[in-house]
């Protein structure tokens, strides 16, 4: 699989493809990425001032959409598939290319999770849910991209080198870890994850009206859902780093033993807050 990799991308440049910076860095890629970043939150602005003409789009009686070939539900549906398929295209990318953060691509980050259960929602005709989870959705995608750094980690580096054996003089070498900018799709995945969740959350409640308000009756039942997965998130990442710190190989503790996991954020405390730290690229938000 490494071979592949390597063969794939040749020269100086590491392709569109691929984690590791290609030609563009993330300092000279940030005023584009939070241009993105107030573009969601202005959209998010405009579609509440004018919730009631967009509700009333949506909400027509025998309304089609997609050139007048799907209702409402069927929209979302089409929606939530869309979603999970790139997600999959995603992983499957970083599999392929052998990205030697593994537990990285299990949902368990506050963002990438929503990027998976929303569109879910969707599929299984359950939008209006979205009351229950959209607070801590919003948040989460709103410190993630506040805080973002998909720059240069020390640990990612060494963490890379290590894992692909990587030689000196080498293109690999030389741009091991993160870096990148806006020839990455790494850079596009993380601000159309955020921007989809932000966008999508605030669209939903409007377009559902009252059957999406958030009542008290749903505020907390929404938070003991929420309080539930932060539990199964937290003994699935302690799991993952126990098996990381038993184990000898070395590219099985990388892959396993994240910087970002919440095990090692209570371990971080209090340099940590939200599942971020100083050691961690701030965009993974972690549930708490």
């Amino acid at each position: 699989m490494s071979n592949f990799n390597y063969n794939f991308f040749k020269g100086e440049k590491m392709g569109f493809f691929h984690w590791r910076r290609n030609e563009i860095d993330f300092t000279t890629a940030k005023p584009l990425f939070f241009s993105f970043f107030i573009i969601s939150l202005i959209a998010m602005l405009f579609m509440w001032i004018y919730k009631e003409r967009i509700n009333k789009y949506f909400t027509s009686e025998n309304k089609k959409f997609l050139f007048k070939t799907l209702n409402l539900d069927q929209l979302f549906i089409v929606i939530g598939i869309v979603a999970i398929f790139f997600n999959i295209v995603r992983l499957i990318i970083l599999l392929v290319l052998d990205f030697p953060w593994k537990s990285e691509l299990i949902p368990l980050q506050l963002c990438r999770f929503f990027t998976y259960f929303i569109p879910l929602l969707f599929i299984f005709k359950r939008a209006r849910n979205i009351n229950l989870f959209s607070i801590i959705a919003i948040l989460g995608a709103i410190i993630g991209y506040a805080f973002a750094n998909l720059g240069p980690n020390e640990q990612f580096i060494k963490d890379d080198i290590m894992y692909h054996n990587l030689q000196p003089g080498s293109i690999e070498y030389q741009k091991a870890g993160y870096n990148v900018g806006y020839d990455n799709f790494i850079y596009w995945d993380f601000i159309f994850a955020h921007s989809f969740i932000l966008i999508i959350t605030v669209l939903t409640h409007i377009i559902y009206g009252e059957q999406a308000k958030i009542t008290h009756s749903v505020f907390i039942k929404g938070g003991i859902y929420i309080i539930l997965m932060a539990i199964l998130v937290f003994f699935g990442n302690w799991i993952l780093n126990t098996i990381a710190n038993n184990a000898s190989n070395v590219r099985i503790k990388i892959a396993l033993d994240k910087q970002g996991n919440f095990f090692r954020t209570l371990q971080s405390y209090p340099d940590s807050i939200f599942g971020f730290n100083q050691k961690w690229n701030p965009d993974r938000i972690l549930f708490l």
